[in-house]
């Protein structure tokens, strides 16, 4: 017997698109033999029925009548993860719990003490119902508070500049009541607010503003500064329990209710009020990192000092922090650096010495990595001479 064809319609631009996939891959080595076809393309192309698309089943992100109409016409089982619900599109559908995000992401907000709410919506879509947003709002009101919504692309967007206006983003962002706390949809969102408050002097969370992005991209959240903290829906067992559906309907079953898949939870960073030590395992790591920047700390030997395998520590880290241990002793190391280079004139080698360098050119390389400039050019740019002892 042949094995079954499956197309895999969802973006490979995302973190949240390849996770699906990475699900849909272990369901197919635990379970089945498919063939799976993947369509490589980026979150707002426009959705195409690739002329490939001919397979046994389908699991898409269905954004388009077209799609649907193609599985209509050609009897081909599909199973839909994404949110947006086409008009007469007879499917089983497979998503994130929208609505359990927005409240839990109210309940994180509304821990900052803020007295101020912003929700920071999503891009315009066709045939999509924003039930994050309105869970949110919804549990944020029952606290008596208010919730300012904004919709990007109505406030940011023109015919003639279909990007952001930053300066434009910038006064919004200035003139906020404080201290508010900012959901966004997503974390494109997050990460142009972030971008946009650096370039106004507005300091996450220091200033008054507390921000949370409503989804996890891995990328984002790793070059953000200061790391975003977000909220991680699950999308690897929406990949799995999707292809698991599909696997029953290309066998002959029926399709079922729609299936919510509970989010992993909230991913916390350091644009929330002390979210970033709330993990007894993370804080007990992070204070162990800090006591010992100036020596060599292997990841192993930090595990032992938490009381952990290593494994779990790697992936605590990567579900709280959305990083690793290794990348955390990196970041605190040249924040350190940073500061010390700051406060005087010292020689880079010694700066480079007590954080737990053993070359200036690893320092070098770490801070072009984290800062985009080296410890020279980072000295300069706080108004001192670079030194020129090495």
């Amino acid at each position: 017997m042949k094995p079954r064809r499956v197309a895999l319609l969802v973006e490979t631009s995302s973190s949240w698109g390849v996770q699906i996939i990475a699900g849909v891959r272990d369901y197919v080595r635990e379970h089945e033999r498919w063939v799976l076809y993947v369509d490589h393309r980026g979150s707002y192309e426009r959705q195409n029925v690739p002329t490939w698309c001919e397979g046994d089943g389908i699991i898409a992100r269905v954004m388009a009548p077209a799609l649907v109409q193609h599985v209509r016409l050609n009897k081909i089982p599909c199973v839909n993860v994404s949110q947006v619900r086409v008009p007469d599109a007879v499917l089983q559908h497979v998503t994130g719990d929208e609505p359990a995000i927005g409240a839990l992401a109210a309940e994180t907000l509304l821990r900052t003490g803020a007295e101020y709410y912003v929700y920071y919506g999503p891009p315009k879509r066709d045939y999509y119902t924003d039930r994050l947003g309105a869970a949110y709002v919804r549990r944020v009101e029952q606290e008596g508070f208010d919730v300012t919504v904004i919709q990007p692309d109505r406030l940011l967007r023109t015919d003639t500049n279909p990007h952001y206006n930053q300066l434009e983003l910038a006064d919004w962002l200035t003139a906020l009541p404080r201290p508010v706390g900012i959901l966004t949809w997503n974390a494109i969102g997050a990460f142009r607010l972030l971008e946009t408050a650096a370039w106004a002097g507005v300091r996450v969370p220091e200033d008054g503003v507390s921000l949370l992005s409503g989804d996890l991209d891995e990328l984002l959240t790793r070059i953000s500064q200061p790391r975003m903290a977000a909220i991680d829906h699950n999308p690897w067992q929406v990949g799995y329990e999707a292809a698991r559906h599909l696997d029953r309907l290309m066998r002959g079953g029926a399709i079922g209710p729609e299936v919510l898949v509970p989010m992993t939870g909230l991913v916390a960073g350091e644009t929330l009020p002390n979210a970033t030590h709330a993990d007894p395992l993370i804080r007990k790591a992070l204070q162990h990192m800090a006591s010992r920047l100036a020596v060599p700390l292997s990841v192993p030997a930090l595990a032992t000092a938490t009381g952990v395998s290593r494994r779990t520590l790697e992936l605590r880290f990567r579900q709280v922090m959305g990083s690793s241990p290794a990348l955390e002793v990196r970041r605190l190391r040249v924040e350190q650096a940073c500061r010390m280079l700051k406060a005087g004139d010292q020689p880079i080698s010694e700066i480079a010495a007590a954080c737990g360098f053993t070359a200036v050119e690893l320092l070098q390389r770490a801070m072009q990595k984290q800062v985009g400039m080296t410890p020279t050019e980072f000295r300069a740019s706080q108004g001192r001479k670079g030194s020129k002892s090495l």
